[in-house]
């Protein structure tokens, strides 16, 4: 990010505001077949029931998934750091990310968040709150048997009539995830993490304590993130840093995780048999990408491990 743009906090032409957005764009994959699945049932069946459709309950739950997480991460994140009091305390806050607009387009879900890129520690915390929200909202429809694909960029853009933002960002989001999220990940675009390579660098007027805050940000950041094969930055949603915020003991994290590897397995079995279409190809292909990034990521040891540990939790309950 060029130093011009740093400075500029905010730009006003006209009626609008022309601030700084992270947005995310992501794509329920299947999602628009189901809808004009339901469409065509409608209208050749009077009796259809719409109330049936699995769809709807599928599209809400990303909406709330994303919404409880995102949540979930501002109430640990607002806690004052161990130690800080009194204006180091206040100085803590003023690293609260601010609140997401969530939009529907077709079958995509659009998050978007204004920031203030010469904020470097709001910055990257408002980053590291929409990142772990994605990501554990992936989890979750996956673990119901939808993939998700997208991406995640920043660019300058407005708030207009209605509370709709028009940004660049958006536009880098949906060129990326059409363009290079081949498979159900959601990528990072160069400008997010150039944006935040760039404001690790300690500013000459930052107090110790703010140093220390932005430190502890970006070793999150980068706890979020992963480099693909192929040199893209992802969103780590297989990760420990996601999964381990999902669940409290070892019996929620054994049901957790089992979830989410049968459904995998039963999406690969489901689709194993129907190669010989192009779009029954390529849903196997994605469903296979992420069995492999599954097994990559989270180990039979491990599995076994909390089973044992949960088992031994339920038997000292009796």
């Amino acid at each position: 990010m060029k130093r011009s743009e740093k400075k500029q906090k905010e730009r006003k032409k006209g009626a609008w505001t022309v601030r700084a957005h992270l947005v995310a764009f992501v794509d329920l994959l299947g999602v628009s077949h189901s809808l004009e699945a339901i469409d065509n049932a409608a209208r050749n069946d009077a009796d259809y029931d719409l109330s049936t459709a699995r769809v709807f309950p599928v599209i809400e739950t990303f909406r709330s998934s994303f919404k409880d997480f995102y949540e979930q991460h501002g109430r640990i994140r607002r806690s004052p750091a161990k130690g800080l009091a009194g204006e180091k305390q206040e100085l803590w806050r003023r690293q609260v990310a601010p609140k997401p607009t969530i939009r529907w387009f077709s079958d995509c879900v659009v998050v978007q968040l204004p920031v203030d890129v010469t904020q470097p520690n709001t910055f990257i915390n408002a980053f590291n709150g929409l990142a772990y929200a994605i990501g554990a909202a992936t989890v979750t429809m996956i673990g119901m048997g939808t993939a998700v694909r997208g991406a995640v960029a920043l660019g300058f853009g407005a708030e207009i009539a209605g509370g709709e933002i028009v940004s660049a960002g958006l536009v880098k989001a949906y060129r990326m995830e059409q363009t290079e999220a081949d498979v159900p990940r959601i990528l990072v675009h160069p400008d997010v993490y150039g944006a935040i390579q760039t404001l690790t660098k300690s500013d000459e007027n930052w107090l110790p304590e703010e140093k220390a805050i932005g430190e502890a940000l970006v070793d999150y950041a980068r706890s979020l993130m992963r480099e693909e094969p192929d040199g893209q930055v992802a969103i780590d949603y297989f990760g420990p840093r996601v999964l381990d915020g999902l669940h409290v003991d070892p019996v929620a994290e054994r049901t957790t995780l089992e979830t989410i590897e049968k459904s995998i397995h039963a999406q690969v079995r489901l689709h194993s048999g129907a190669r010989g279409s192009d779009k029954g190809r390529r849903t196997f292909t994605k469903w296979a990408w992420l069995k492999s990034y599954w097994d990559a990521s989270v180990s039979a040891a491990r599995l076994k491990e909390l089973r044992t540990a949960a088992s031994t939790r339920v038997r000292s309950r009796a």
